[in-house]
C-alpha cells in the first residue's frame, strides 16, 4: 500500500473533494512508481506532511479479528431454530383441513376411508367430537420485534431498583436552551426518543440540531445523550427535563465529575476508563459538581424514562400541555397524567 484516497465534503462546502495521503512505508520512500487515479498522477498531489498508518484493532494476524466472529455463535444458533422451525411448517402442511365426525372410533374409521377415495392423502385431519386437536403456540416474538428499539442493558452489581433506593434523593436532568415545547413536539413526532447525534443521522432526522454537536462528533461522544446528576432539592425549574434516575444502571450509562468529555478530551482517551464513576458514592460525588455529565448511548425515551419537566412559567406549562395532547398522550405509560409530570 503506497497511497490512501480520501473523499469527503469539507465543513461548510457542498462539493466533494478528494485527497490523497501517502502511507507510512512510503513516506520516505524514493522513486516510487507512477500511481494514477481518475486519470491523473497522484504522486505528486498526496500530501507531504500528512501520512496514515493502518492498525488493527486486535493482533491477531495483518487485519485482526474479522467483525464476523463476534456473530458466529448467534448465527449457529439461528441456523438450528431455522431448521427446527422448517420441520414444524412440514408438519402443519400435511393437513389443509379438519373433520369433527359424531361417532366412535368405527365412525372415524369409515369416514377416513370414504374420504380417501377423493382426497389427496394426509390433506384432512379427522377426529372424534370428543377429541381436540389444537396447535401449540408459534410465535417467536419476530412479529413484536419489528416495533423494538434499542436494547437497554443494566448492571448485574447495581439493578435498577438497588439505584432507586440508593440514589432516591438524586435526579438526572437535562437541561435545554431550545424552546422547550417546540423540542417536545420533535421528539414525540419521532417516535418520543431523545437520540444522539449519530442515531438522528441514521434515521435520516436533521443532524445540526442539540447542543455542542460538532464537537461531540470530533472527540468521539457524537452517539450519546448528555445529562446531568442532581440532588432534587437543587433541581431548577427552567427548561429542565428530568429522567428516571434508575437510568444509571445503564451498562452504556458513562459518569464523570465534569464535562470531561464532551468539551475537553476525547471518548477513547485511555484516561476514560480512570476518570468515570464505578459506584453511588461516585454518582453522589460527582452531582456537587454543576457541570458533571452522565453519557447514554443513543438515546432515552421522554414517556418511559421521564420523572418530570421543569418550567418556570404556566404560559410555557400550558404550551407543554398542548403539545402532548396533540400528539394523543394525555397520561405517561407508568400511569401519571400530563398535568402532574408538567411542574
Amino acid at each position: 500500500m503506497l497511497f490512501y484516497r480520501r473523499d469527503y465534503v469539507p465543513a461548510g462546502a457542498l462539493a466533494m473533494r478528494t485527497a490523497y495521503y501517502r502511507a507510512l512505508e512510503a513516506m520516505d520512500a524514493e522513486d516510487l512508481p507512477e500511481i494514477i487515479d481518475d486519470g491523473r498522477v497522484i504522486n505528486d498531489l498526496a500530501e507531504n506532511d500528512v501520512c496514515l498508518l493502518h492498525v488493527a484493532l486486535d493482533p491477531l494476524g495483518q487485519r485482526g479479528n474479522s467483525l464476523l466472529s463476534t456473530v458466529i455463535g448467534w448465527a449457529d444458533q439461528h441456523g438450528q431454530f431455522m431448521e427446527d422451525r422448517l420441520s414444524l411448517v412440514r408438519s402443519l402442511s400435511r393437513f389443509t383441513h379438519k373433520l369433527a365426525v359424531q361417532g366412535g372410533a368405527t365412525a372415524v374409521s369409515e369416514r377416513c376411508m370414504h374420504l380417501a377415495r377423493g382426497t389427496a392423502p394426509c390433506s384432512i385431519w379427522v377426529e372424534n367430537p370428543g377429541a381436540e386437536l389444537s396447535m401449540m403456540p408459534r410465535d417467536t416474538g419476530a412479529a413484536a420485534a419489528r416495533d423494538d428499539g434499542w436494547r437497554v442493558y443494566y448492571r448485574w452489581d447495581y439493578t435498577p431498583e438497588q439505584v432507586e433506593k440508593t440514589m432516591k434523593d438524586y435526579e438526572l436532568t437535562h437541561h435545554t436552551s431550545d424552546n422547550l415545547a417546540t423540542l417536545i413536539d420533535q421528539v414525540l413526532s419521532q417516535g418520543g426518543i431523545m437520540t444522539s447525534t449519530l442515531e438522528r443521522t441514521r434515521v435520516g432526522m436533521e443532524l445540526a440540531s442539540g447542543m455542542s454537536w460538532e464537537t461531540d462528533l470530533r472527540n468521539g461522544v457524537g452517539d450519546y445523550v448528555f445529562t446531568r446528576i442532581r440532588r432534587r432539592s437543587q433541581v431548577g425549574s427552567e427548561n429542565t427535563l428530568v429522567f428516571k434516575i434508575r437510568n444509571l444502571a445503564r451498562q452504556d450509562a458513562i459518569s464523570f465529575s465534569s464535562d470531561w468529555v464532551g468539551g475537553n478530551s476525547q471518548i477513547f482517551n485511555p484516561a476514560v476508563s480512570t476518570a468515570l464513576a464505578k459506584s453511588p458514592l461516585d454518582w453522589k460525588s460527582y452531582s456537587t459538581g454543576s457541570s458533571n455529565e452522565t453519557l447514554l448511548k443513543k438515546w432515552i425515551s421522554i414517556l418511559e424514562e421521564l420523572e418530570e419537566i421543569g418550567v418556570d412559567r404556566q404560559t410555557d406549562r400550558n404550551r407543554l400541555i398542548a403539545v402532548f395532547n396533540k400528539h394523543g398522550i394525555a397520561q405517561l405509560p407508568d400511569g401519571r397524567k400530563i398535568e402532574d409530570v408538567i411542574r
